[in-house]
């Protein structure tokens, strides 16, 4: 049995192998008992909101199940989009899906229906294989990949260039995660070609402090873009740490914030 979303206290989606096929449950972990919800599905579950899941069939095809009764509420086709990346979340009655390398989208959580895309290759000329982050609270997408930053506002609609530098580029980013007004990554710093994990400063635009450890350096590998593969786990941060994962080796790097 595998464990993909916790439901309630006690209640967890799961999915159950049963005869060579995976079925739909959800299982308490109290009481032992299971409810089947679908038997033999083949699809991917993306997100649980409330009492349903969003579900992905193929690159272009998200469904909403009810948990309720087993039945799909919704479907809708994102294939004039293109090819769903990552599904963001949930912020009120909208679901935010990354398409592509260029397009978020938009979507009613109650029936499916497109209500808005940006498409960042159109209004910037720049694309985002990585580095798409949603945050609620400040009610924003964030997009920080290669030499570029991109933040998207969800009320308004509106999307702002903040970072370009193609040609001449001192930085090109890779993974990252978002805290506060940082944005923790890893890339390479082409000032001296060295493969790094830093922190960015979405105020002053800027990056603040990095770390070049000698062992990621000369015959680490990179992809075809330059980018970090052996750092390819996005850094994980806390209030005073940040984790990083050396994918060669698995050596966790942690590094504790100085106290002013």
């Amino acid at each position: 049995m595998s464990l993909q979303f916790q439901k309630s206290n006690s209640e967890f989606i799961a999915l159950e192998k049963v005869e060579g096929k995976r079925n739909l449950i959800v299982f308490d972990l109290l009481s032992k008992e299971k409810k089947l919800i679908q038997r033999n599905i083949s699809f991917g579950i993306k997100l649980l909101c409330n009492n349903n899941l969003i579900i992905n069939e193929g690159w272009t095809i998200l469904k909403s199940l009810s948990l309720l009764t087993g039945e799909y509420e919704w479907e809708v086709d994102l294939g004039a989009y293109g090819e769903i990346r990552n599904i963001l979340g949930v912020i009120e009655k909208e679901l935010y899906v990354w398409i592509g390398n260029t397009t978020l989208v938009a979507i009613s959580i109650q029936n499916g229906e497109v209500q808005w895309y940006i498409n960042t290759y159109e209004t910037h000329q720049v694309g985002f294989g990585a580095g798409v982050h949603l945050l609620a609270d400040e009610r924003k997408v964030v997009l920080f990949y290669d030499t570029n930053y991109v933040e998207i506002d969800l009320q308004t609609q509106t999307s702002k260039l903040l970072l370009k530098n193609t040609f001449g580029r001192d930085w090109a980013f890779a993974t990252s995660t978002v805290l506060g007004n940082y944005i923790y990554f890893t890339g390479r710093n082409y000032a001296t070609g060295e493969l790094s994990v830093g922190a960015f400063n979405r105020q002053k635009l800027e990056v603040e402090w990095y770390y070049a450890a000698p062992e990621w350096q000369g015959s680490v590998p990179d992809d075809y873009e330059g980018n970090a593969v052996v750092l390819a786990t996005p850094p994980q941060v806390t209030d005073d740490r940040l984790y990083v994962l050396e994918s060669g080796t698995g050596t966790l790097y942690i590094f504790e914030k100085e106290q002013a």
